[in-house]
Protein backbone atom coordinates (compact mmCIF):
# COMPACT_ATOMS: atom_id res chain seq x y z
CA UNK A 1 0.00 0.00 0.00
CA UNK A 2 1.51 3.24 -1.25
CA UNK A 3 2.76 5.93 0.82
CA UNK A 4 4.50 3.71 3.26
CA UNK A 5 6.66 1.91 0.35
CA UNK A 6 8.02 5.35 -0.30
CA UNK A 7 9.53 5.51 3.49
CA UNK A 8 11.22 2.35 2.66
CA UNK A 9 13.49 4.37 -0.27
CA UNK A 10 13.34 4.75 -3.48
CA UNK A 11 15.51 2.16 -4.70
CA UNK A 12 17.83 1.89 -8.04
CA UNK A 13 16.96 -1.39 -9.94
CA UNK A 14 18.60 -4.20 -10.70
CA UNK A 15 16.66 -7.53 -11.88
CA UNK A 16 17.35 -10.55 -9.40
CA UNK A 17 15.65 -13.89 -10.46
CA UNK A 18 16.62 -15.83 -7.12
CA UNK A 19 17.95 -15.42 -3.66
CA UNK A 20 19.50 -17.32 -0.67
CA UNK A 21 18.36 -20.28 0.90
CA UNK A 22 19.27 -21.71 4.60
CA UNK A 23 16.69 -19.65 6.33
CA UNK A 24 14.07 -21.37 6.45
CA UNK A 25 13.93 -25.28 7.45
CA UNK A 26 12.70 -27.10 4.30
CA UNK A 27 13.89 -27.54 0.87
CA UNK A 28 12.40 -25.97 -1.65
CA UNK A 29 9.36 -27.23 -3.69
CA UNK A 30 9.09 -26.84 -7.56
CA UNK A 31 6.79 -23.53 -8.40
CA UNK A 32 5.17 -23.06 -11.34
CA UNK A 33 4.90 -19.17 -12.63
CA UNK A 34 2.85 -17.58 -15.08
CA UNK A 35 3.38 -14.44 -17.29
CA UNK A 36 3.68 -10.92 -14.71
CA UNK A 37 0.45 -8.98 -17.08
CA UNK A 38 1.19 -4.95 -16.90
CA UNK A 39 -2.20 -4.17 -15.97
CA UNK A 40 -2.01 0.05 -15.95
CA UNK A 41 1.29 2.06 -16.17
CA UNK A 42 2.01 5.29 -15.30
CA UNK A 43 4.82 8.09 -14.24
CA UNK A 44 7.21 8.70 -12.01
CA UNK A 45 8.11 11.20 -9.45
CA UNK A 46 4.80 13.29 -8.31
CA UNK A 47 3.82 13.00 -12.07
CA UNK A 48 0.88 10.67 -12.95
CA UNK A 49 1.97 7.80 -10.86
CA UNK A 50 0.03 4.38 -10.72
CA UNK A 51 -0.11 3.46 -7.17
CA UNK A 52 -1.54 1.04 -4.28
CA UNK A 53 -3.17 -2.17 -6.03
CA UNK A 54 -5.31 -4.43 -4.29
CA UNK A 55 -6.51 -7.60 -5.75
CA UNK A 56 -9.22 -10.26 -5.25
CA UNK A 57 -10.55 -13.04 -6.95
CA UNK A 58 -14.36 -14.39 -7.69
CA UNK A 59 -14.12 -17.53 -9.24
CA UNK A 60 -10.94 -17.94 -11.26
CA UNK A 61 -11.62 -13.97 -12.30
CA UNK A 62 -9.26 -11.73 -11.49
CA UNK A 63 -10.16 -8.10 -10.11
CA UNK A 64 -7.04 -5.61 -9.53
CA UNK A 65 -8.05 -2.09 -7.66
CA UNK A 66 -5.45 0.47 -8.03
CA UNK A 67 -5.05 4.24 -7.60
CA UNK A 68 -4.79 5.90 -11.45
CA UNK A 69 -2.38 9.23 -12.29
CA UNK A 70 -1.82 10.43 -8.66
CA UNK A 71 -1.98 12.98 -7.45
CA UNK A 72 -4.85 14.08 -9.24
CA UNK A 73 -6.41 10.83 -10.35
CA UNK A 74 -9.08 8.30 -9.84
CA UNK A 75 -9.40 4.60 -8.40
CA UNK A 76 -9.58 1.87 -11.35
CA UNK A 77 -10.29 -1.49 -10.69
CA UNK A 78 -9.70 -4.02 -13.58
CA UNK A 79 -11.30 -7.12 -14.58
CA UNK A 80 -8.44 -9.51 -15.33
CA UNK A 81 -9.76 -12.75 -17.40
CA UNK A 82 -6.88 -15.91 -18.31
CA UNK A 83 -4.59 -14.23 -15.65
CA UNK A 84 -2.88 -17.52 -15.85
CA UNK A 85 -1.96 -16.96 -19.83
CA UNK A 86 -0.43 -14.84 -21.88
CA UNK A 87 -3.39 -14.21 -23.39
CA UNK A 88 -4.68 -12.42 -20.52
CA UNK A 89 -7.81 -9.54 -21.18
CA UNK A 90 -7.97 -7.13 -19.06
CA UNK A 91 -10.75 -4.38 -18.71
CA UNK A 92 -10.42 -1.37 -17.02
CA UNK A 93 -13.40 0.85 -14.99
CA UNK A 94 -13.14 3.88 -13.32
CA UNK A 95 -15.05 3.48 -9.74
CA UNK A 96 -15.20 6.95 -9.10
CA UNK A 97 -13.92 10.07 -10.74
CA UNK A 98 -13.42 13.09 -8.15
CA UNK A 99 -11.92 16.74 -8.15
CA UNK A 100 -9.36 15.72 -5.33
CA UNK A 101 -6.63 12.55 -5.03
CA UNK A 102 -7.51 9.15 -4.63
CA UNK A 103 -5.54 6.65 -2.79
CA UNK A 104 -4.92 3.77 -1.05
CA UNK A 105 -7.95 1.26 -2.71
CA UNK A 106 -9.14 -1.84 -0.74
CA UNK A 107 -10.70 -4.09 -2.16
CA UNK A 108 -13.25 -6.85 -1.06
CA UNK A 109 -15.43 -9.69 -2.79
CA UNK A 110 -17.80 -12.36 -2.01
CA UNK A 111 -20.05 -14.09 -4.37
CA UNK A 112 -21.04 -12.22 -7.37
CA UNK A 113 -19.86 -8.46 -5.29
CA UNK A 114 -17.20 -6.32 -5.17
CA UNK A 115 -16.94 -3.42 -2.81
CA UNK A 116 -13.57 -1.00 -2.67
CA UNK A 117 -12.88 1.79 -0.16
CA UNK A 118 -10.14 4.25 -0.55
CA UNK A 119 -8.96 7.62 0.74
CA UNK A 120 -9.86 11.01 -0.79
CA UNK A 121 -8.34 14.08 -0.52
CA UNK A 122 -10.55 17.10 -0.80
CA UNK A 123 -8.66 20.19 0.53
CA UNK A 124 -5.62 20.42 2.75
CA UNK A 125 -5.41 17.90 5.22
CA UNK A 126 -9.11 16.82 4.91
CA UNK A 127 -9.45 13.29 3.41
CA UNK A 128 -11.90 10.75 4.05
CA UNK A 129 -13.41 7.27 3.33
CA UNK A 130 -15.25 6.48 0.48
CA UNK A 131 -16.65 3.00 -0.37
CA UNK A 132 -18.52 2.13 -3.80
CA UNK A 133 -19.98 -1.54 -4.85
CA UNK A 134 -20.82 -3.27 -8.08
CA UNK A 135 -22.70 -6.64 -8.77
CA UNK A 136 -22.03 -6.89 -12.06
CA UNK A 137 -18.22 -7.65 -12.07
CA UNK A 138 -16.40 -4.47 -11.82
CA UNK A 139 -18.63 -2.95 -15.09
CA UNK A 140 -20.75 -0.43 -12.96
CA UNK A 141 -20.31 1.05 -9.94
CA UNK A 142 -22.98 2.35 -7.08
CA UNK A 143 -22.64 6.34 -5.89
CA UNK A 144 -19.79 6.48 -3.44
CA UNK A 145 -20.77 6.83 0.14
CA UNK A 146 -18.66 8.91 2.79
CA UNK A 147 -18.26 6.62 5.56
CA UNK A 148 -15.76 8.85 7.33
CA UNK A 149 -17.44 12.44 6.74
CA UNK A 150 -15.23 15.05 8.85
CA UNK A 151 -13.21 17.45 8.64
CA UNK A 152 -9.31 15.17 9.87
CA UNK A 153 -7.52 13.05 8.26
CA UNK A 154 -8.89 10.13 7.84
CA UNK A 155 -6.75 6.94 6.61
CA UNK A 156 -3.37 8.74 7.98
CA UNK A 157 -1.51 8.07 10.82
CA UNK A 158 1.77 9.54 12.35
CA UNK A 159 4.43 6.82 13.23
CA UNK A 160 6.39 7.52 16.14
CA UNK A 161 9.57 8.67 14.02
CA UNK A 162 7.00 11.86 12.82
CA UNK A 163 6.23 10.74 9.52
CA UNK A 164 2.52 10.90 8.23
CA UNK A 165 1.40 7.53 6.39
CA UNK A 166 -1.68 6.83 4.52
CA UNK A 167 -3.11 3.51 3.73
CA UNK A 168 -4.56 2.59 7.14
CA UNK A 169 -7.74 1.65 6.27
CA UNK A 170 -9.00 -1.73 5.26
CA UNK A 171 -12.65 -3.50 3.96
CA UNK A 172 -14.18 -7.11 4.47
CA UNK A 173 -17.90 -8.05 3.57
CA UNK A 174 -20.37 -11.56 4.21
CA UNK A 175 -20.64 -14.03 1.91
CA UNK A 176 -23.71 -12.33 0.85
CA UNK A 177 -22.25 -9.38 0.33
CA UNK A 178 -25.31 -7.65 2.44
CA UNK A 179 -22.80 -6.79 5.91
CA UNK A 180 -19.41 -4.56 4.90
CA UNK A 181 -17.11 -3.91 7.46
CA UNK A 182 -15.05 -0.76 6.91
CA UNK A 183 -11.90 0.29 9.18
CA UNK A 184 -9.76 2.97 9.02
CA UNK A 185 -7.15 5.25 11.74
CA UNK A 186 -7.60 8.64 12.28
CA UNK A 187 -4.76 11.07 11.95
CA UNK A 188 -5.56 13.77 14.53
CA UNK A 189 -7.44 11.56 17.20
CA UNK A 190 -5.20 8.54 16.68
CA UNK A 191 -7.60 5.96 17.12
CA UNK A 192 -9.68 3.23 15.27
CA UNK A 193 -12.71 3.51 13.81
CA UNK A 194 -15.46 0.89 12.58
CA UNK A 195 -18.06 1.76 9.65
CA UNK A 196 -20.55 -1.28 9.18
CA UNK A 197 -23.66 -1.51 6.26
CA UNK A 198 -25.87 -4.02 6.86
CA UNK A 199 -27.98 -3.26 3.04
CA UNK A 200 -24.82 -4.36 0.71
CA UNK A 201 -23.12 -0.74 1.04
CA UNK A 202 -26.12 1.61 0.11
CA UNK A 203 -25.83 3.42 3.88
CA UNK A 204 -23.42 3.27 6.77
CA UNK A 205 -23.36 3.06 10.79
CA UNK A 206 -21.60 6.15 12.08
CA UNK A 207 -18.17 5.32 12.91
CA UNK A 208 -17.60 3.49 16.27
CA UNK A 209 -14.42 4.39 17.87
CA UNK A 210 -12.51 0.85 18.89
CA UNK A 211 -10.52 -0.06 21.44
CA UNK A 212 -6.69 0.05 20.50
CA UNK A 213 -5.37 -0.34 24.33
CA UNK A 214 -4.21 3.43 24.19
CA UNK A 215 -1.40 3.21 21.43
CA UNK A 216 -1.47 4.41 17.80
CA UNK A 217 -2.82 2.04 15.58
CA UNK A 218 -1.40 1.36 12.28
CA UNK A 219 -2.91 -0.50 9.39
CA UNK A 220 -5.86 -1.33 10.86
CA UNK A 221 -6.87 -5.28 9.52
CA UNK A 222 -10.10 -6.77 9.15
CA UNK A 223 -11.00 -10.66 8.02
CA UNK A 224 -14.61 -12.48 8.24
CA UNK A 225 -13.57 -16.04 9.61
CA UNK A 226 -16.55 -17.34 7.29
CA UNK A 227 -14.78 -20.25 5.28
CA UNK A 228 -15.97 -23.28 5.79
CA UNK A 229 -13.19 -24.91 6.69
CA UNK A 230 -12.54 -22.12 9.50
CA UNK A 231 -11.44 -23.90 12.97
CA UNK A 232 -14.70 -23.60 15.64
CA UNK A 233 -12.17 -21.50 17.48
CA UNK A 234 -12.46 -18.98 15.14
CA UNK A 235 -15.70 -19.58 13.30
CA UNK A 236 -17.73 -16.65 11.81
CA UNK A 237 -15.67 -14.06 13.80
CA UNK A 238 -14.23 -11.12 12.34
CA UNK A 239 -11.10 -10.51 13.60
CA UNK A 240 -9.77 -6.90 13.72
CA UNK A 241 -5.48 -6.63 14.10
CA UNK A 242 -3.19 -3.55 14.16
CA UNK A 243 0.21 -2.45 14.86
CA UNK A 244 1.16 -0.01 17.84
CA UNK A 245 3.43 2.26 15.86
CA UNK A 246 3.69 4.55 19.45
CA UNK A 247 7.31 3.30 19.36
CA UNK A 248 10.20 1.71 18.00
CA UNK A 249 9.54 -1.28 19.96
CA UNK A 250 5.61 -1.61 19.35
CA UNK A 251 3.63 -4.92 18.92
CA UNK A 252 0.58 -6.22 16.77
CA UNK A 253 -2.49 -6.43 18.38
CA UNK A 254 -5.67 -8.47 17.53
CA UNK A 255 -9.67 -8.31 18.89
CA UNK A 256 -12.75 -10.50 17.27
CA UNK A 257 -16.17 -9.43 17.05
CA UNK A 258 -18.70 -12.33 17.33
CA UNK A 259 -21.66 -9.69 16.53
CA UNK A 260 -20.93 -8.34 13.43
CA UNK A 261 -18.70 -5.33 14.95
CA UNK A 262 -20.88 -4.37 17.58
CA UNK A 263 -18.68 -5.18 19.83
CA UNK A 264 -15.20 -6.23 20.36
CA UNK A 265 -12.95 -8.62 23.06
CA UNK A 266 -10.32 -6.90 24.82
CA UNK A 267 -7.09 -6.34 22.88
CA UNK A 268 -4.47 -9.29 22.70
CA UNK A 269 -0.84 -9.01 21.71
CA UNK A 270 -0.23 -11.20 19.45
CA UNK A 271 3.88 -10.14 19.49
CA UNK A 272 6.00 -9.26 22.53
CA UNK A 273 8.96 -8.64 20.53
CA UNK A 274 12.23 -5.81 20.88
CA UNK A 275 11.87 -4.67 17.68
CA UNK A 276 9.55 -2.80 15.74
CA UNK A 277 6.46 -5.06 15.01
CA UNK A 278 4.32 -3.51 11.80
CA UNK A 279 2.01 -4.64 9.27
CA UNK A 280 -0.06 -7.16 10.34
CA UNK A 281 -1.92 -9.20 7.61
CA UNK A 282 -3.58 -12.89 9.15
CA UNK A 283 -5.25 -16.27 7.63
CA UNK A 284 -6.41 -19.22 8.79
CA UNK A 285 -4.72 -22.95 8.30
CA UNK A 286 -5.58 -26.04 9.53
CA UNK A 287 -6.25 -25.47 13.66
CA UNK A 288 -4.69 -22.06 13.39
CA UNK A 289 -4.65 -18.53 12.91
CA UNK A 290 -1.30 -17.38 11.30
CA UNK A 291 -0.36 -13.91 11.34
CA UNK A 292 2.35 -12.56 9.46
CA UNK A 293 4.49 -9.10 10.27
CA UNK A 294 7.51 -7.38 9.41
CA UNK A 295 10.04 -7.09 11.82
CA UNK A 296 13.23 -5.69 12.87
CA UNK A 297 14.46 -7.43 15.82
CA UNK A 298 16.38 -10.08 13.81
CA UNK A 299 17.15 -7.80 10.61
CA UNK A 300 17.55 -3.86 12.79
CA UNK A 301 19.03 -2.67 9.98
CA UNK A 302 16.07 -3.62 7.62
CA UNK A 303 13.46 -6.21 8.51
CA UNK A 304 12.31 -9.56 8.27
CA UNK A 305 8.99 -10.95 7.99
CA UNK A 306 7.61 -13.11 10.47
CA UNK A 307 4.99 -14.85 11.99
CA UNK A 308 3.04 -15.58 14.98
CA UNK A 309 0.19 -18.88 15.63
CA UNK A 310 -2.56 -19.13 17.62
CA UNK A 311 -5.21 -21.95 18.04
CA UNK A 312 -7.46 -19.69 20.64
CA UNK A 313 -7.00 -16.26 19.58
CA UNK A 314 -6.20 -15.54 23.35
CA UNK A 315 -2.38 -17.19 23.59
CA UNK A 316 0.35 -17.13 20.53
CA UNK A 317 3.15 -19.15 19.73
CA UNK A 318 5.90 -16.19 19.85
CA UNK A 319 7.15 -15.10 16.39
CA UNK A 320 9.38 -16.67 14.19
CA UNK A 321 11.32 -14.87 11.33
CA UNK A 322 9.97 -17.06 8.41
CA UNK A 323 11.29 -14.67 4.78
CA UNK A 324 14.08 -12.37 5.08
CA UNK A 325 14.98 -8.80 4.62
CA UNK A 326 11.16 -8.74 3.88
CA UNK A 327 8.30 -5.42 4.69
CA UNK A 328 4.95 -5.41 4.36
CA UNK A 329 3.94 -8.63 3.54
CA UNK A 330 0.43 -10.27 2.63
CA UNK A 331 -0.77 -13.50 3.53
CA UNK A 332 -3.03 -16.39 1.61
CA UNK A 333 -4.14 -19.52 2.33
CA UNK A 334 -6.08 -22.68 0.66
CA UNK A 335 -6.38 -25.60 3.04
CA UNK A 336 -3.00 -26.48 4.22
CA UNK A 337 -0.89 -24.47 2.19
CA UNK A 338 -0.08 -20.95 3.10
CA UNK A 339 1.64 -18.33 1.20
CA UNK A 340 3.52 -14.96 2.32
CA UNK A 341 4.95 -12.53 0.23
CA UNK A 342 6.27 -9.13 0.96
CA UNK A 343 8.63 -6.13 -0.37
CA UNK A 344 12.10 -7.41 -0.87
CA UNK A 345 14.52 -4.77 1.13
CA UNK A 346 17.73 -5.95 -0.05
CA UNK A 347 19.78 -6.79 -2.89
CA UNK A 348 18.72 -3.98 -4.18
CA UNK A 349 15.14 -3.45 -3.69
CA UNK A 350 14.27 -5.76 -6.70
CA UNK A 351 11.49 -8.03 -6.82
CA UNK A 352 8.60 -9.53 -4.86
CA UNK A 353 10.27 -11.86 -2.30
CA UNK A 354 7.93 -15.19 -1.44
CA UNK A 355 7.40 -18.47 0.63
CA UNK A 356 5.32 -20.54 1.02
CA UNK A 357 3.94 -23.62 3.60
CA UNK A 358 2.25 -27.09 2.63
CA UNK A 359 1.62 -28.11 5.83
CA UNK A 360 0.01 -25.10 7.56
CA UNK A 361 2.47 -23.18 8.22
CA UNK A 362 5.02 -25.41 10.43
CA UNK A 363 7.75 -25.00 7.89
CA UNK A 364 8.13 -22.82 4.86
CA UNK A 365 10.05 -23.19 1.76
CA UNK A 366 13.57 -20.81 0.84
CA UNK A 367 13.23 -17.59 0.29
CA UNK A 368 12.54 -17.12 -3.71
CA UNK A 369 11.93 -13.54 -5.64
CA UNK A 370 9.22 -13.79 -7.82
CA UNK A 371 10.73 -14.08 -11.72
CA UNK A 372 10.49 -10.74 -13.94
CA UNK A 373 8.71 -8.74 -10.96
CA UNK A 374 10.94 -5.25 -10.48
CA UNK A 375 10.95 -2.45 -7.97
CA UNK A 376 10.97 -0.43 -6.36
CA UNK A 377 7.81 -0.03 -4.45
CA UNK A 378 6.53 -3.69 -4.95
CA UNK A 379 3.55 -3.39 -2.27
CA UNK A 380 2.24 -6.42 -2.53
CA UNK A 381 -1.16 -7.99 -2.13
CA UNK A 382 -2.25 -11.42 -2.43
CA UNK A 383 -5.56 -13.33 -3.85
CA UNK A 384 -6.04 -16.94 -4.00
CA UNK A 385 -8.40 -18.29 -6.51
CA UNK A 386 -11.41 -22.07 -6.43
CA UNK A 387 -8.27 -23.85 -8.03
CA UNK A 388 -5.64 -23.03 -5.26
CA UNK A 389 -4.18 -20.46 -8.11
CA UNK A 390 -2.05 -17.32 -5.92
CA UNK A 391 -2.61 -13.67 -7.85
CA UNK A 392 0.07 -11.61 -6.81
CA UNK A 393 -0.25 -8.01 -7.34
CA UNK A 394 2.68 -5.34 -6.77
CA UNK A 395 3.79 -1.89 -7.99
CA UNK A 396 7.59 -2.41 -10.48
CA UNK A 397 9.20 1.04 -11.61
CA UNK A 398 11.79 1.44 -14.89
CA UNK A 399 14.79 3.86 -13.69
CA UNK A 400 13.28 5.85 -12.32
CA UNK A 401 10.81 6.96 -14.74
CA UNK A 402 7.98 5.05 -14.93
CA UNK A 403 5.49 2.82 -12.97
CA UNK A 404 3.75 -0.04 -13.29
CA UNK A 405 0.90 -2.38 -11.94
CA UNK A 406 1.84 -6.12 -12.28
CA UNK A 407 0.05 -9.24 -11.73
CA UNK A 408 1.60 -12.43 -11.37
CA UNK A 409 0.55 -16.38 -10.83
CA UNK A 410 1.49 -19.33 -9.66
CA UNK A 411 0.82 -22.31 -8.21
CA UNK A 412 3.16 -25.01 -6.01
CA UNK A 413 3.14 -28.29 -7.56
CA UNK A 414 2.71 -31.11 -4.81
Amino acid sequence: MSYRSWAVALLVVVLVAASSGGFVDRAQEPVQFGPVHKIASGGWGRNRFVINPDVKVLGNTAYVAYANNYPGGDIIVAKVENATSPQVQITPVAVAQTQGPSIEPSLAAKGNKLCVAWQEGIAGTNWDIWVSCSNDGAQTWSQPVNVSNNDTASGWITLFTGDDWAGNLWIEMSKDGQNIYVVWSELEDEKMFLSVSNDGGRSFSAPQELKSNEILPRFPFLKLLDAEDTPAAFKDKLLLAWADGMNDFGDIYVSFSADGGKTFSDPVKATDNPGFSDAVECAVSGDSLLCVNDDTTTNPDNADINLTVSTDGKSWSGTRAILKDGAFPTIGSKGRNVYVAAENIADGGTGVILTYSTDAGKTFAPRLVIPNTTGPFDEPQMAIGDDGTVYIVSVGGVSRQSTEIQLVTFKVRQ
